[in-house]
């Protein structure tokens, strides 16, 4: 812990105010506790302590995130940019903190175990929020469809339901949706411009290992529930009689009624 705050205390001389000197104290005793009982109380503390500094203007977000970074704490990172409205930036340091703490199977060859199903249920629960409440937020729908890769990605990776995936991307993509449907649709477009850079490359073995260009599995229910949504959203929208055009079509029908009847007036005479 000592040492830490001894390397901490270093970089933090070129620090230009005392918060950040103290933000990068904080990060150290959370990399310093990592992996121990205390993780998650140092872990909460440098979240508590960002966004209090943040929030009061003695932090910038920018350099707050870039820092966790460098500390190789993405999640603190996601914390410090969403502060900071930077949402995809947010959402992809969000999803690489998720992956982070996945334990890889390379590194336990025959003796790897899975995770357990109640893991497994959080993991997909928070992968599920950035979908739903993160993603959103980012400007414009490429921006939006960037978060969205990076969140499906990560889905992929770690073979969660893909029926459950494409249940919330339709959802957001809906009328109403906080997504759209014209970055979801981009989504689908990525997915057709790693199929053909695949399909005009030689290396098809290592482009397919490389996971910035892996095929997001995606099924063709799904790409043409997306294009109705699509097609549905473009047409133009009828609106709805109001109770004034009501109230005078009611009258030209009571109007019209009375003409008849002294026509048929003016007949008799």
């Amino acid at each position: 812990e000592m040492k830490a705050l001894a390397r901490s205390a270093s970089i933090g001389d070129s620090a230009t105010s005392a918060a950040e000197a103290r933000t990068c104290t904080h990060l150290a005793l959370a990399a310093v506790h990592r992996g121990t009982r205390r993780e998650k109380a140092a872990q909460r503390s440098l979240e508590r302590a960002l966004g209090r500094m943040i929030d009061g203007g003695s932090v910038d977000a920018g350099w707050a995130g870039a820092t966790c970074l460098g500390w190789d704490n993405p999640r603190a990172a996601s914390v410090a940019y969403v502060r900071g409205g930077k949402w995809l930036a947010a959402t992809v340091c969000r999803v690489n903190a998720v992956l982070k703490e996945q334990p890889r199977r390379s590194s336990f060859g025959d003796d790897f175990v899975p995770p357990d199903p109640e893991r497994r249920r959080l993991v997909e629960s928070e992968l599920a929020d950035l979908i739903r409440d993160t993603a959103p937020r980012c400007r414009g729908a490429r921006e939006r469809a960037t978060a969205l890769v990076a969140v499906a990605k990560a889905w992929r990776a770690l073979n969660l339901p893909q029926g459950r995936l494409e249940t919330l991307l339709l959802d957001g993509a809906t009328a109403g949706g906080v997504v759209g449907a014209e970055a979801v649709a981009l989504v689908l477009r990525r997915n057709r411009t790693v199929l053909s850079n695949k399909m005009s490359d030689d290396d098809d073995f290592e482009r397919s290992a490389d996971p910035e260009l892996c095929k997001i599995p995606l099924s063709a229910k799904f790409a043409i529930a997306v294009a109705s949504l699509r097609v549905r959203a473009s047409e133009p929208r009828e609106e709805p009689a109001s109770s004034d055009d009501d109230g005078d079509a009611k009258k030209d029908g009571t109007r019209s009624k009375k003409d008849g009847a002294w026509s048929k007036k003016d007949g008799a005479w």
